[in-house]
């Protein structure tokens, strides 16, 4: 099944998916690379939305520029847990 597991909380609620054995810095690189295919993904939106527009299609481009909307926020979710896992790292001398 690989290194994924399914991490349950001591409530019985569904947290999602965690490496059994990840370094605390590669959680944190893990978070800054999955903001950078956001903003990449919320990139490729945009080119769309301006295609579609140029097309006279004005009901998919605001379609993409809402889904660029959605890309830019969960890049920047992924930025606050990179900032915050930094945070709670032990410091290394």
């Amino acid at each position: 099944m690989g290194p994924w597991r399914g991490v349950v909380t001591s409530q019985g609620g569904y947290v999602g998916r965690m490496a059994d054995s990840v370094l605390p810095g590669d959680r944190v690189l893990r978070h800054r690379e999955a903001a950078a295919r956001h903003e990449e993904a919320a990139l490729r939106h945009e080119e769309s939305a301006s295609y579609w527009l140029a097309q006279g299609d004005e009901a998919l481009a605001e379609l993409e520029g809402r889904c660029a909307e959605v890309e830019r926020a969960a890049a920047e979710v992924e930025r606050d847990r990179a900032d915050l896992l930094q945070c709670r790292e032990p410091a290394t001398a």
